[in-house]
């Protein structure tokens, strides 16, 4: 894990550079178009809009800087994208939340989505990313399954109960997720490598 709460020009972070480490790549998800909605589809039932969620552990503490989904944005408009936690085997409560504005793409035109530049301290354990559509009715999205590493659980909301906000398992999503943490070389090899610039420098006056 990177140091935490040292001045930007400490020795120990002068020379450190931040490098994204994936600790969830399930890879991407299927190229056909279309896919598990992030939107109302199933309007004329008025059973709410339907958010999808990917469980994954943590199996140390972690600083989450970037969450990503597979996905399409057919007419643009926000999508939030959050850790929740595990109850019982489905999204429990929400940790942390970033809206992001996606702009529209053509139904077939997906790639990785999600918000960058992010520091969510997170303790080992399960958790779940959710993606939402926010606010509801003004963006519409979907992300195709086949993820060729797909996680073991993932959930929808609502489910096959239609009502708003109660979660249901649905594994057969295999949704492409990526999630990431920044880390960089710990204190002992930052020392060694501003040791070794002294030497550098020392040679080079001689």
């Amino acid at each position: 894990p990177r140091p935490r709460n040292l001045p930007p020009n400490h020795p120990t972070t002068a020379f450190a550079v931040p490098i994204t480490t994936w600790i969830v790549d399930t890879g991407p998800g299927s190229d056909q178009g279309g896919g598990a909605s992030l939107y109302d589809d199933r309007p004329g039932l008025n059973r709410g809009y339907q958010s999808l969620a990917a469980r994954f552990t943590l199996t140390e503490d972690a600083v989450i800087t970037t969450v990503q989904g597979w996905m399409n944005w057919g007419y643009g408009g926000r999508a939030r994208f959050s850790i929740f936690t595990d109850f019982q085997g489905l999204p429990g409560a929400n940790r942390f939340s970033r809206a992001l504005e996606l702009p529209a793409t053509g139904l077939n035109d997906s790639d990785w989505r999600g918000p960058t530049g992010l520091d969510w301290e997170v303790p080992q354990g399960d958790y779940w990313l959710v993606f939402e559509d926010v606010p509801r009715n003004l963006g519409s999205g979907a992300m195709p399954g086949g993820a060729p590493k797909p996680l073991l659980a993932y959930a929808s909301s609502p489910g096959v109960t239609g009502v708003s906000g109660a979660w249901q398992r649905a594994d057969p999503l295999a949704l492409g997720v990526r999630i990431g943490i920044e880390s960089v070389p710990a204190p002992a090899t930052t020392g060694l490598m501003l040791a070794g610039l002294g030497l550098l420098g020392m040679r080079s006056r001689g």
